[in-house]
């Protein structure tokens, strides 16, 4: 095998070298007009419609120019890889051309001025060359407004970068930035005629008069200066920070002190196209890679390098006739770092038998390692890597290592997705082992599937659909809901829910069956779920699409036996009276209106209808006790009216007991009478409400009337504990030589308890307690020495 570096160019002392990365099997006379590169589709304008290739020439779609009006420019978006196609009075932005998906950015009518160019989403317009951006939500806005500041001359005036825009006017250059939208003097007093920006910011100006061509970053440091031989085709960025012009049939790339290298080609060169690591050149018959050495490469193929990754090939290449030899030779240099170079080498290489070699190389040395100093998952991740590369390569997808590490797999599987290479993208996943992309594949397919096959019906697009479902392994949620709002679009309404009732995911299947205007569908979904956030959350949703009467006619049918929202909503009356009426729920409509009579302070004049209500439940012994207990409420009500009229007090709104006590406490016992005979209030319930009564007005010998004029029903001890526990002890202490059956010790404590010493004395000599009388003598005051000199003399008489 011939040595690669002999085809390397040493730039200063970076080498760089061309590789070709395919034979164009297509013809190129099409490309005459307008046409767009990306990283891996080619778009050609032609008479009757603009066709999308991959670099294989393989046509991947074809849109009429019936669509376009006016086409100022094709170009490919750099961030989405969409295509854009520029016309005078609009920007339609392709994101799909099978199934076609096209948005639109329309110009204002406002403004009466055409597109003149376009790049990188910056617009300049015709005429007044105000500057615009179209920005991430696909709108445009201005910019900069020119108001004469500058005069863009040529397209090739003016170029941008992600930060920037750089404009040659006649006398002065422009910079724009597009995060603060200023406008400033680059450079002032200088004529350019070509600009080309990288995107790390070097700025590379052309001069045609003088042919010359000078590169910085700074104005004020300028890092090289060129005179160049003839005017070039096109000039551009290899990587970031080398400049190239391209000629006829050869490219020039410059460094620093006059140094430049030539790659040249059999054929002329039609294009040349940026990548971040290096340059694509595109001739009438092969599109070439143009880019820098890497250290790994150099080391290995650099003529008479003694580094290890060259030492580990010439042992891996001499292994088959000198083994003893190829072994011994392995101990003579770091083995790690050259099977390291090997690795990384064969990863810069298109060819897949020099890719081969290398990683043949790199097997060897690593088989010599110990495993403790070097990880085998590099060179399984290397091998699956290239592999993936090989067959990208295939498909017409010429990236590099560095540029797949830059997108990474899932733009790799759009790119595949938009190709409809379903397949091959499947065979990819299952490569890397990425399993969390099947979805994405399967609904891009199920999607576009729905979308072009306008000649079938929804069942034969379900069976197609499921048949590929069940061949995605079981622990993969297919997004159905995704799919079924494709079918939606489309009109298959009947396919969307049997689509949507498909997924695993609830909440994603029960927004879909909202969107088909499903609610019943969707509600009982949901009630399998057993979630009752999840059910309320869709309810709450339901409640702002639907009207008080289908909301409540849905709960009836779907959730009878449910009763989450009611509750959820028991404060908000309207719905619960219109809810419990059309479902014929009596008693609790009844509570509704109780609530609603208390909200509203007028309970009483709701009674009527709510004893209609219970009186239609029908043996329900609850219900006929409730209806007996409003008959009473009329009652009381009839007769506070009667009492306010009589005493000229308001009675209403106070209960049963509250009426009682207060007929009590004013001493209208005849009133009191007629109330317990009407409502058959017990004697005893009679009493405990007198003794409160009495007690809190303080009314003391009224209630001691009461309670000894007769034989009291609950005795004098809950009188007692009633005064005792207000604090009036005296009047408690006057009670308990009245109540019968207490032994002499509970006498006694409740005495103490109520500081009735006086009849605690009386009480003790009756029972001759001298033991019981010196203990009352010390716990009487001092201040008492009354009470004392009467123990003393009782104790002197016992």
């Amino acid at each position: 095998m011939q040595n690669l570096s002999f085809n390397w160019e040493k730039l200063q002392n970076v080498f760089y070298r061309s590789k070709t990365l395919t034979e164009l099997k297509w013809s190129t006379g099409t490309m005459v007009g307008n046409f767009a590169i990306s990283i891996s589709f080619i778009a050609i304008q032609g008479n009757e419609s603009i066709e999308i290739y991959n670099y294989l020439g393989e046509l991947l779609g074809s849109l009429k120019l019936s669509l376009f009006h006016d086409i100022v420019k094709l170009e490919f978006d750099e961030l989405t890889n969409n295509l854009i196609v520029v016309c005078s009075k609009s920007i339609k932005i392709v994101k799909n051309w099978s199934p076609l998906e096209i948005v639109t950015v329309q110009v204002s009518d406002e403004m009466t001025e055409r597109i003149w160019d376009y790049k990188r989403r910056i617009v300049i317009f015709k005429g007044s060359q105000d500057v615009f951006q179209l920005n991430s939500q696909d709108k445009l806005e201005m910019l900069v407004a020119n108001n004469e500041k500058f005069t863009i001359l040529t397209k090739e005036h003016w170029h941008c970068n992600n930060e920037k825009v750089i404009i040659l006017d006649t006398d002065h250059v422009f910079q724009i930035d597009l995060i603060t939208t200023q406008i400033s003097k680059l450079i002032k007093k200088s004529e350019w005629h070509r600009v080309s920006i990288s995107s790390d910011g070097f700025i590379a100006l052309y001069n045609a008069k003088f042919n010359k061509l000078q590169v910085f970053k700074e104005p004020e440091r300028i890092l090289l200066e060129h005179k160049i031989d003839g005017n070039p085709i096109s000039i551009k960025w290899c990587g970031n920070d080398t400049i190239v012009c391209a000629f006829d049939d050869e490219i020039k790339l410059y460094g620093p002190q006059g140094s430049f290298v030539t790659f040249w080609y059999p054929d002329s060169i039609f294009s040349i196209r940026t990548e971040i690591d290096g340059l694509k050149i595109f001739t009438k018959k092969q599109i070439l890679f143009v880019s820098r050495v890497q250290a790994c490469t150099s080391n290995i193929f650099r003529i008479g390098s003694t580094e290890p990754g060259a030492m580990l090939l010439d042992s891996w290449n001499l292994l088959a006739d000198h083994a003893p030899r190829a072994i011994e030779n392995l101990k003579n240099f770091n083995l790690a770092k050259g099977v390291m170079d090997c690795i990384e080498a064969s990863m810069e290489e298109f060819d897949p038998q020099l890719q081969k070699l290398l990683l043949n190389a790199a097997s060897f040395g690593k088989s010599s390692l110990p495993h403790s100093t070097f990880n085998s998952e590099t060179f399984v991740n290397a091998c699956e890597l290239l592999k993936l590369l090989n067959i990208l390569h295939d498909l017409g997808i010429f990236i590099t290592k560095r540029q797949y590490d830059v997108m990474g797999l899932n733009e790799v599987i759009e790119w595949l997705l938009i190709s409809h290479k379903y397949y091959e993208s499947i065979e990819i996943c299952k490569l890397l082992n990425q399993k969390a992309l099947y979805p994405k594949v399967f609904e891009h397919w199920a999607s576009t599937k729905i979308k072009l096959s306008n000649d079938l019906e929804d069942n034969e697009l379900l069976s197609a659909i499921q048949n590929q479902l069940r061949e995605l392994p079981v622990n993969i949620r297919a997004p159905m809901s995704e799919v079924a709002e494709s079918a939606l679009s489309e009109g298959y309404f009947s396919l969307a829910r049997s689509l949507a009732l498909l997924d695993s995911d609830s909440e994603a299947k029960i927004i879909t069956l909202i969107k088909l205007d499903d609610n019943s569908l969707a509600l009982k979904e949901s009630l399998k779920t057993e979630s009752p956030e999840f059910v309320l959350s869709l309810l709450l949703e339901l409640k702002k699409k639907l009207t008080a009467s289908q909301l409540s006619k849905l709960l009836i049918m779907d959730m009878s036996e449910d009763q989450l929202y009611a509750y959820f909503q028991r404060h908000d009356h309207e719905f619960c009276f219109d809810f419990y009426r059309q479902s014929d729920r009596y008693v609790d409509l009844a509570y509704c209106l109780i609530e609603q009579g208390k909200g509203q302070n007028s309970l009483d004049s709701f009674l009527p209808q709510i004893k209609s209500l219970y009186s239609n439940v029908v043996n329900d012994p609850i219900s006929k006790d409730k209806c007996n207990l409003i008959e009473r409420v009329e009652s009381l009500n009839k007769y506070q009216e009667n009492l306010s009229g009589i005493f000229k007090i308001d009675f209403h709104g106070l209960t049963l007991d509250q009426t009682l006590s207060k007929l009590i406490g004013m001493q209208q016992e005849k009133y009191v009478k007629t109330l317990i005979k009407m409502f058959k209030i017990n004697e005893k319930k009679y009493y405990f409400t007198a003794y409160k009564t009495f007690v809190e007005l303080k009314k003391f010998e009224e209630v001691y009337q009461f309670a000894t004029n007769k034989k009291s029903p609950i005795g004098l001890l809950p009188l007692y504990k009633k005064l005792r526990s207000k604090g009036y002890k005296k009047e408690a202490a006057r009670y308990v030589s009245l109540i019968p059956d207490l032994s002499y010790e509970d006498r006694k404590k409740m005495l103490l308890d109520c500081d009735g010493y006086q009849q605690l004395i009386t009480l003790s000599i009756k029972e001759k307690d001298v033991a019981g009388l010196k203990e009352l003598y010390k716990a009487i005051p001092p201040n008492e020495p009354q009470l004392k000199n009467m123990i003393t003399e009782a104790m002197n008489k016992l």
